[in-house]
């Protein structure tokens, strides 16, 4: 594309023939190209710990302002326009990114740059279940895994400040050299290249008892009968009495019976001789023990093992939450308990369905064990997120003098993010994505009316969309004006093509130089009207302004028309 800068007219040739008298020249047209040239140097700078990134280009020849396309390995394409070379935007964490950007000129847009490729911060792992294996000093934290991450960084931090990490390439860890009887807050951070996110909300592993020199030998003895997992009150038996018979080398042991007992585990141990049995009375004998030595006896009820392992999954679409856990020992049944009014699940196998779960909610699960005697302590808490609200009270606003759309909406409980949809009758469509609760959709196309659907996100979850709003852009500017005048009525007829998205038109006549000479005409339905009562004589500019609820257009180009001169007939009797 190109514009004509200058004429010259040389070597002109008159030619005389009778009484006509052509020129002819020989011109010369300096042109200038409109086309801006494409940016160079564009780079994309991602903003760890954030959602933000900077892209920056060189000034292009030619460009009055800049389009910056951005399209993500998701679907999401977003456009932005700005004057600046420099340009911050809000993108979806853990995703692959091409930025392109091309000039504006006055007339025209130019070429795009090259793509440049780039990956935003990784996402902020979430959904930290903990776990604790006291005798051995084993703790352990597990994730959903984080869009994005190459690699996660889990620290557990003691009451003291002192630390414990852990790197892996998978969504979990496990540390070996935990303080037995410490509490320790661990995150997790997810890494990709040289980016790390933001950490994860904290969650505790509790490592349980401090083997002092009193219970020591207890634990000891629990941890030799491994088999079996063994739990204190209101498990535990109660008041233990133990008689010797010396003739018979018989030590004889009794005890309360505990509610719901049907089994017990006898140990006994003096020296380096130790023998366990069970039984489901409340008495034990053992033989063979030296009488002279001191005996040691344990009575415990063999109760199923804490669940281990427990995960939960969502179903987006029925807001229904999968809770799954490991097999304990010792268990028959197991019991999933929300920490919300929404009920109890309970099943003999190794998952359980938590329905109509509300919007917008943050819930704890935990599993408990069942065995034929008792209950095993609950499982480490697990958190997660319901899916997210849609949200509400959605309103748009046109800026009618640059068509730029504006869409905010009030959000009902967390989310990550929000995803706006514009979509226009003719199948175009914009998608902003924003953490916020405002949209802005710069540059419109005139004339169009566009539907409006906004989504919360939260983890890997969408909203439903809230409910549909319309919004109207700027009715464009007619073209095509045409006129013509009625020398005898001094009417002039105006026409014009029809302007996409405008419910009227109006038609301004002002008299060149004489502003008290105006003329107005507004019609619905037609692309014509009548201007009546003009001066006579008068030079008019006529425009064409197209209207719909929303807002005007700009004036259509103006055309001139100048209105015939009155004329006096003067008549003479002859006779």
């Amino acid at each position: 594309h190109f514009r004509v800068e200058d004429i010259h007219y040389s070597n002109h040739v008159k030619i005389s023939s009778g009484i006509k008298t052509v020129f002819l020249y020989r011109t010369t047209l300096f042109t200038k190209s409109l086309e801006p040239c494409p940016p160079t140097n564009v780079s994309a700078e991602v903003l760890c710990e954030s959602d933000e990134m900077k892209i920056s280009w060189q000034e292009a020849s030619g460009a009055e302002s800049f389009l910056v396309t951005v399209s993500g390995s998701d679907g999401l394409v977003k456009i932005y326009s700005t004057n600046q070379t420099l340009l911050r935007a809000s993108l979806p964490c853990g995703q692959d990114f091409n930025v392109t950007v091309r000039g504006q000129g006055s007339m025209c847009n130019g070429i795009p740059s090259s793509p440049t490729f780039f990956k935003t911060a990784p996402c902020i792992p979430r959904g930290l279940a903990t776990d604790a294996e006291c005798g051995f000093d084993v703790g352990s934290v597990s994730w959903q895994p984080t869009d994005g991450a190459e690699t996660y960084i889990a620290v557990a931090t003691g009451l003291d400040g002192h630390t414990h990490r852990c790197i892996s390439n998978t969504a979990s860890c496990t540390w070996s050299d935990l303080h037995c009887g410490e509490e320790y807050s661990v995150v997790v951070r997810a890494k990709s290249n040289n980016c790390t996110s933001l950490p994860s909300n904290s969650s505790i592993i509790h490592m349980g008892m401090i083997l002092t020199n009193e219970n020591k030998k207890f634990a000891q003895v629990k941890e030799t009968l491994s088999d079996h997992c063994f739990f204190p009150d209101p498990c535990a038996p109660q008041n233990l009495s133990a008689t010797v018979n010396c003739d018979m080398k018989v030590v004889s042991l009794s005890w309360d019976a505990s509610s719901g007992a049907k089994m017990y585990t006898v140990y006994a141990e003096a020296g380096n001789k130790s023998v366990s049995l069970n039984t489901n009375m409340t008495t034990a004998s053992f033989t063979g023990f030296t009488l002279s030595s001191n005996l040691s006896l344990y009575v415990f009820i063999p109760g199923p093992c804490k669940p281990i392992g427990v995960s939960a999954s969502q179903d987006c679409l029925t807001s229904i939450a999968v809770v799954t856990w490991q097999p304990s020992n010792g268990s028959d049944v197991y019991t999933a308990t929300m920490q919300t009014d929404t009920g109890v699940c309970q099943t003999a196998g190794l998952s359980c369905s938590l329905n109509n779960l509300t919007c917008g909610s943050l819930y704890t699960v935990h599993v408990v064990a069942m065995g034929d005697s008792c209950s095993s302590v609950p499982s480490w808490p697990l958190k997660f997120n319901s899916i997210p609200c849609p949200p509400q009270n959605v309103s748009t606003q046109v800026d009618c003098s640059s068509n730029n759309l504006t869409v905010s909406w009030e959000a009902i409980g967390d989310a990550d993010h929000f995803l706006v949809s514009l979509a226009a009758e003719n199948g175009e469509s914009e998608l902003c994505n924003t953490t916020n609760t405002v949209c802005f959709s710069s540059n419109a196309t005139c004339g169009k009316t566009f539907t409006v659907q906004v989504t919360s996100v939260r983890e890997h979850c969408r909203s439903v969309h809230s409910q549909t709003q319309s919004i109207q852009s700027a009715p464009c500017q007619p073209q095509g004006i045409m006129g013509s005048v009625d020398c005898v009525t001094n009417s002039a007829w105006i026409s014009w093509l029809d302007a996409p998205g405008a419910d009227s038109y109006t038609v301004s006549g002002v008299a060149v130089g004489r502003n008290d000479y105006r003329a107005n005409c507004t019609t619905f339905t037609n692309m014509t009207c009548e201007m009546k009562d003009l001066a006579c004589g008068v030079l008019y500019n006529f425009s064409v302004l197209a209207k719909n609820s929303e807002c005007e257009s700009q004036p259509s180009a103006p055309i001139s028309l100048e209105t015939g001169t009155s004329v006096r007939a003067v008549f003479s009797h002859f006779s």
